[in-house]
Order: C-alpha cells, then structure tokens, then sequence
C-alpha cells in the first residue's frame, strides 16, 4: 500500500489501540461515551473517526467502517499503515441460536470466513483472535462462540 492513505484523510494523530465500528452513528456515540474531550481527526467517505482520552488516561482511537468486510479490511488496513496496534471490532451480528437476545455482548473464539474479503486475506485458515486480548474480553461478553463472516447481511 502506498504511504499515503486514500480513504483515511487524519487532521490528528491516531492512538495505537482503536475500536471499530461500522456505524458512524455508533463512532461518535462510543466517542462521547468513553474519552473525554474526542476530536474528529477523519470524515472523509462518511468514515468517521474520533481520538479521545480513555478513562484509563491512555488515547482511544474509535473509527467507523462502513459496513461489510471490504470496506472494514481497506480502513483496518490504513489505520495500521498509520501507527495503530491494537484494534476491536464493535458492532452488529445476526445469530442462529434462541439463547442469544438483543444487546448482548459476544466474545469471539474463532471465525468461520464464509465471505470473500476473508478468504482473500487468509486462504482456509482458521481466523482466531489475539489469546491475551480475548482472555482479557472474555469476561466482559454474555456469550463467546464460534461466528461467520458471510458477504450477505440479510
């Protein structure tokens, strides 16, 4: 990828650790909710992104996607190009199980990557989480399990 990125314009500096969304709704909400003082640093394409200071005193870097997986991989993408280490996908999900109720939080054990962008980006292999980051999550979720990424949102 070149140096300069096309689809994240920042006006500030990016912490090194951000959660993601695809939502720019969501973006700003989350922004507002957990840094104090967050400062756009991107809104170009509608892909808002937004760097506070976390409650921890750290920065917190929390930018939309768009939706789907090509758009999720080209932001991800740019914002390491940029400095970022660290990153956790937040947003939507369908479910095939009665047991999950709207709201609830899941902790991901492995993806099934049913959808194009993730078979581009890893063959067959078996997408897993960072071990540290999800033992860390993990008591946080309502449910962890196994998930798909499929190209189809419906």
């Amino acid at each position: 990828m070149s140096a300069q990125p096309r689809h994240v314009h920042p006006t500030a500096p990016l912490a090194p650790r951000a959660l993601l969304t695809g939502d720019p709704g969501r973006a700003l909400a989350l922004a507002q909710l957990l840094t104090s003082e967050p400062k756009m640093f991107n809104h170009n394409r509608g892909l808002w992104g937004y760097t506070g200071v976390a409650e921890d005193g750290e920065l917190l870097t929390i930018m939309s996607h768009g939706i789907g997986g090509p758009s999720a991989a080209i932001v991800l993408e740019e914002l390491c190009d940029l400095g970022l280490q660290r990153a956790i996908r937040l947003g939507s999900c369908g479910a095939l199980s009665d047991s999950l109720e709207l709201g609830q939080l899941i902790c991901v054990d492995a993806i099934v990557g049913a959808d194009g962008t993730s078979k581009a980006l890893v063959g067959e292999a078996p997408i897993v989480p960072d071990r540290q980051m999800k033992s860390l999550l993990a008591d946080l979720a309502d449910h962890s399990g196994l998930v798909v990424s499929a190209d189809l949102f419906y």
